[in-house]
């Protein structure tokens, strides 16, 4: 007797375990918790399954199902990844789950914005990741909320991963334009040349495209400007000769190329560039400007021949005042005026104009 019920015993846990299809009691029981809305006691069921077969995508679909239903997002997204994984069957649910899952906390970081809720609104897009976790729009969202917030250092770290999924070309230039502004505000000029070369490789194939250029000649000023603070003057002249072969007739170029020149003090040869630029445009107002302030820089140079100096300030009147004449309100040309006419014994003039200077500052010009 006591053989025979061993016998039976022995029967069902068999019928359990291989009988009814490797551990398919455990899946119905799970089934039935999750039916119940007992999602804790189902999540028991399906584990034991899987341990028992660990390819049971169904298995780990229900899984996830229960752990949506709890809010435990990554553990979820887990299960999912392992159900399309091991079974096809069920990845068209787990897509559309997933799609309003992101949508959804995408939606609510919006309406945090405009609370101006900003850790609430990047806590929503954080949460809307682990559903969609190559999502360009989320992360270029978060940066873009960061950087508002103040979060500089996370504004890049967003940028970044945003970098990284591109849905596009034009997210690709926007995110790295994105990132260039942000290492210019850090000051971090290692990184802005890093950037800068980024959007120029970026749009120099399609630069005669009117909103690419308007990005290349970004890039290019940029790379031009960190090139300047360190220190690294050839290099920056080379940014701007290089772009002046595609955009000759480029006229901030051209004013730029000049004033690389001035830094490196390549007097002629920017002079040279300025007044090519004035033979087409007599009337361009920083043409003239750059000029007369050159010309102060080198009579500044000069030390031991006075009337060299003067003569470099005399030169540099004509330009200065075609200036306040083409722009009364110029506050470089009328603040260096006085002091060019005072130099040259012209007290008249200088009086005038230093009149004219302080009240362009009471205006505020």
């Amino acid at each position: 007797m006591k053989l025979y019920k061993r016998l039976i015993s022995v029967s069902i846990i068999l019928l359990v375990i291989i009988g009814c299809g490797s551990g398919s009691y455990l899946m119905e029981s799970g089934k039935i918790d999750k039916n119940r809305g007992e999602h804790v006691k189902a999540i028991e069921n399906f584990k034991a399954e899987i341990a028992l077969n660990p390819q049971n995508g169904e298995a780990w679909y229900w899984k996830g199902y229960c752990e949506e239903k709890l809010r435990q997002w990554v553990e979820m997204k887990n299960s999912y990844t392992q159900s399309i994984a091991n079974s096809g069957g069920f990845k068209a649910k787990i897509d559309k789950s997933l799609e309003i899952l992101w949508m959804t906390y995408y939606n609510e970081s919006i309406l945090a914005l405009d609370s101006l809720w900003w850790d609430k609104a990047l806590s929503k897009l954080d949460t809307a990741a682990i559903f969609d976790p190559e999502n360009f729009l989320l992360y270029r969202q978060a940066a873009t909320v960061s950087k508002s917030a103040g979060y500089s250092q996370r504004a890049i770290d967003y940028g970044l991963i945003a970098y990284q999924y591109p849905r596009e070309f034009n997210d690709s230039l926007d995110i790295s334009s994105f990132l260039l502004e942000c290492y210019i505000d850090e000051k971090n000029l290692d990184e802005v040349i890093v950037w800068s070369k980024n959007i120029i490789s970026l749009t120099e194939p399609r630069s005669d495209d009117e909103k690419l250029g308007s990005y290349y000649l970004f890039g290019i000023d940029n790379l031009a400007d960190a090139y300047f603070k360190n220190d690294m003057l050839s290099e920056a002249e080379n940014v701007f000769a290089d772009a002046m072969v595609k955009f000759p007739e480029n006229k901030t170029l051209k004013l730029n190329l000049a004033a690389s020149m001035v830094n490196r003090k390549d007097y002629d040869n920017a002079m040279e560039v300025y007044e090519k630029l004035l033979d087409v445009e007599p009337g361009n107002v920083d043409a003239n400007l750059q000029i007369g302030l050159m010309l102060i820089i080198q009579g500044e140079e000069i030390k031991d021949n006075e009337d060299l100096k003067l003569a470099k300030y005399k030169k540099s009147i004509p330009y200065l005042e075609k200036v306040v004449e083409l722009d009364p309100s110029n506050m470089p040309a009328t603040q260096s005026l006085p002091a060019v006419y005072f130099a040259i014994g012209d007290s008249v003039k200088g009086k005038a104009m230093t009149q004219r200077y302080l009240k362009l500052m009471r205006e505020g010009k």
